[in-house]
């Protein structure tokens, strides 16, 4: 069970269908690189940017390698996932 799954699944369909329009956006190359062409993976990473951002003014991809999908998979937030990252970064 993933993160996503915990959500208001009328919301993540919504989502899901906006992010699939935008397959061909360069703003969400990395986003779909880094979620291995696994959909509902690469719109948790969009909310796990979406928080960084908010909060630490950087987005995911300007840290070091992080193995993103371990989270996803793991049923971590984006809070936690960014919290974890941030703790490999800056110890």
């Amino acid at each position: 069970m993933t993160w996503l799954d915990d959500q208001d699944q009328t919301k993540i369909e919504e989502q899901l269908a906006n992010l699939a329009k935008c397959r061909d956006n360069p703003k969400y190359k990395d986003v779909f690189a880094y979620s291995g062409g696994d959909d509902r993976c690469a719109l948790w990473l969009v909310h796990v940017d979406a928080h960084a951002q908010k909060n630490i003014g950087l987005s995911i991809f300007d840290l070091a390698d992080y193995c993103w999908a371990d989270d996803f998979e793991a049923g971590m937030s984006p809070a936690e996932s960014l919290s974890c990252a941030l703790e490999g970064e800056f110890g």
